[in-house]
């Protein structure tokens, strides 16, 4: 009697670490259908069984609860040794087993973030390290001669105070302007006059949950500040290159925001404070209306920043 030839092959496949660790990649950069389909066929398993595998390194992540799943020893091991490979590596790693020109590339920004666990003290100290040996590094570098990508990256990492003053710094040095000093309104002058000042401002989108764009300390009351420099850093994805927004704003348009009633006044009532003019306004600004403020505010010709 002729048997058959057996057809579902997935539960008797038997995994190693390469197979493992394809299934670990796809898990940490949340792979398409398309690719794990490829990879799922070269291994000669069907895509339920590789994607149950990769279930597997999900029932150890730290908010998971699957309590279904049983891990091999492998699995665990995988999971521990390279939880902080990039999202790059993991690319490449599947790039190499199926083919890069068979690799559908995918929208890395839908990657869940979240995945990328610290859950090593040793991982917690290097990062740590990191941190602090790179604001000691660039402390008293002169950071105007950096492109300005890596300039925002860097001081992305700063505190609010430390980000401000290092940009308002290089966009006085690289522009030629006249720096405010202590008792004068602005942070710089157009003129030697001292009669045209402008505020600078600057907000960072970045990955954190509720990050959005606002920029405080309007002091319209402030009479020889003619415009108000805007400048919004984007680095919501981490994987892609900062993405900056710069507006000159002549003051009278902030004034007229403000007598729209579409400017907040931090930390008091609005009908406290509209009473008192010499109230710190603060500006809100949906990211998907960046583009037309930059558009409509554009900076003088030849700005640098």
């Amino acid at each position: 009697m002729n048997r058959k030839k057996r057809e579902t092959f997935g539960p008797n496949y038997k995994w190693n670490e390469e197979s493992n660790f394809l299934a670990f990649c796809c898990y940490k950069i949340d792979e398409s259908i398309e690719n794990r389909a490829l990879i799922a066929e070269k291994l000669g398993i069907k895509l339920s069984s590789f994607d149950n595998r990769m279930q597997h390194f999900n029932s150890l992540s730290k908010n998971s609860k699957d309590t279904s799943s049983k891990p091999s020893q492998q699995v665990k091991d995988i999971f521990q040794k390279n939880n902080n490979i990039t999202v790059d590596e993991c690319i490449n790693t599947i790039q190499e087993f199926i083919g890069k020109e068979n690799y559908d590339e995918v929208n890395l920004s839908n990657i869940d973030y979240e995945k990328e666990e610290i859950n090593e003290v040793n991982q917690l100290q290097e990062t740590y390290l990191n941190y602090w040996r790179l604001q000691i590094d660039y402390q008293q570098y002169d950071m105007s001669r950096l492109p300005w990508n890596d300039f925002v990256k860097i001081v992305s990492t700063m505190n609010i105070k430390s980000r401000g003053m290092k940009i308002e710094k290089r966009i006085i040095k690289n522009n030629d302007f006249i720096k405010s000093v202590m008792n004068e309104e602005g942070d710089f002058w157009l003129d030697t006059e001292r009669e045209n000042g402008v505020e600078l401002k600057t907000s960072f989108i970045t990955p954190l949950k509720g990050s959005s764009v606002s920029l405080t300390g309007l002091r319209l009351w402030e009479k020889k500040v003619k415009f108000y420099l805007l400048i919004v850093v984007d680095i919501s994805n981490p994987q892609n290159e900062p993405i900056t927004y710069k507006m000159w704003v002549p003051k009278e348009e902030l004034i007229k925001l403000d007598e729209e009633g579409r400017l907040r006044i931090p930390g008091m009532k609005k009908s406290i404070a509209a009473k008192n003019l010499n109230v710190a306004r603060g500006l809100n600004i949906k990211k998907e209306h960046l583009n037309q403020w930059q558009e409509k505010y554009k900076v003088p010709q030849g700005f640098k920043l």
